[in-house]
């Protein structure tokens, strides 16, 4: 839960950040537009990759199976599945902004936010999905712990990639920025 915690504040830091850059005097606007994605980015990534370290501890271990907790995989699929409601009406404001912007792409700033969301989505799912296996006991015998650490390091691969494609766009319109003035 600490990981999640710690990237919800990302979240919430990226958003705050993002509205001032929005509401910055003109002659700073655009310097906070390209530079707050690259902070935010970059220490989504950072605790992202952080939180696959005990991961990768808990699949070495190799434990034996707990005991199925039918009442615990139930939780973990309602947060999971609640995650996803929310997840997707924030991807269809996201959609619908960008539509009434007229523009065809998010500038950078708001593409970041829109990975945040994206990297909220992509947990929600896996945690969803965890939640089913663990409700089923399927495999039977199921670890939850293992099968935890094992969804940690998907959300971990696609996030860092999503990242990485942020990071080179942010870039991109950064280098834009120097040769333009």
């Amino acid at each position: 839960a600490c990981p999640i915690c710690y990237c919800m504040g990302v979240d919430a830091l990226s958003y705050f950040l993002n509205i001032g850059a929005e509401v910055a005097p003109a002659h700073m606007k655009r310097k906070l537009q390209l530079i707050i994605p690259v902070i935010s980015l970059s220490v989504l990534m950072a605790l992202t990759i952080y939180q696959a370290q005990d991961a990768v501890a808990t699949i070495r271990e190799n434990a034996p199976p707990d005991e199925p907790d039918t009442k615990m995989a139930w939780i973990v699929w309602s947060f999971g599945f609640g995650g996803v409601v929310f997840d997707l009406i924030s991807i269809y404001a996201f959609c619908k902004n960008k539509r009434e912007k007229r523009e065809g792409q998010l500038p950078v700033n708001m593409l970041a936010a829109f990975m945040h969301v994206g990297a909220d989505f992509i947990r929600s799912i896996t945690t969803t999905v965890e939640g089913l296996f663990l409700i089923a006991n399927f495999p039977p015998g199921i670890n939850g712990d293992v099968v935890d650490a094992w969804s940690c390091m998907v959300i971990t691969v696609i996030v860092v990639a999503a990242i990485l494609y942020g990071l080179f766009e942010v870039v991109r319109d950064i280098v834009i920025y120097c040769k333009t003035g």
